[in-house]
């Protein structure tokens, strides 16, 4: 018969301490709430952009069409941009959200104007988005401000995050592009120009220190 010697009781406790806190910390993280207050890493879901109705009725009637490309989801809610990932203070309601597809504006055999994979900056409180005139790369730049006129609504409800009325205006400098682009006038097109109101969807994950 066998008889464990003292180093290997002490040895076997060890290893049954470490593996006992492995599954106990692995529990909490799989239960813990993503608290308000805590900076957070945004997995999964989309923003969703109804457009203004009047910015692109204006738009169509000046002959510049506007469609989402990549991976965004037209849908009777409005334009879903999925969330790839991102890193957000829901206290402070600060950080980034990165985003997959885009929307293209042209007109009927002319130029064109590309804008994809959005960055929104709640920190700085723009969107910034990879832009491409007539197929050719300009660089990522701010296009949308965002701003909260009624302020933020956030809901938490256990992991899933909704965000409503993030209001979404055309940036100046985004405006002068288009006006160049497309001949648009001022009147059309410029740094009050509202493109539409998101709403954020997604699940949270805190962040631990160990």
């Amino acid at each position: 018969m066998y008889l464990p010697t003292k180093e290997h009781a002490m040895t076997r406790t060890r290893l049954n301490t470490r593996i006992a806190t492995a599954v106990i910390a692995g529990a909490a993280l799989a239960a813990a709430p993503a608290a308000l207050g805590s900076t957070s890493i945004l997995a999964t879901g989309g923003t969703t952009v109804v457009p203004d109705a009047g910015t692109f009725g204006a738009l169509a009637d000046a002959e510049v069409g506007v469609a989402p490309t990549g991976a965004a989801m037209p849908g009777p809610a409005g334009i879903t941009f999925p969330i790839t990932v991102g890193k957000v203070d829901l206290k402070a309601l600060k950080g980034e959200i990165r985003h997959v597809g885009g929307l293209t504006l042209a007109a009927e055999n002319g130029p064109s104007v590309n804008l994809s994979r959005y960055f929104i900056d709640l920190t700085n409180g723009n969107l910034t988005a990879q832009v491409r005139v007539n197929g050719k790369l300009a660089g990522r730049v701010p296009v949308f401000d965002v701003t909260f006129p009624n302020g933020p609504m956030v809901d938490l409800k256990g992991r899933n995050l909704t965000v409503k009325g993030v209001h979404l205006d055309l940036t100046e400098g985004a405006a002068a592009l288009l006006r160049d682009t497309f001949g648009a006038p001022e009147s059309l097109v410029n740094g009050d120009t509202k493109i539409g109101v998101a709403t954020v969807q997604t699940r949270v994950f805190p962040i631990f220190h160990w």
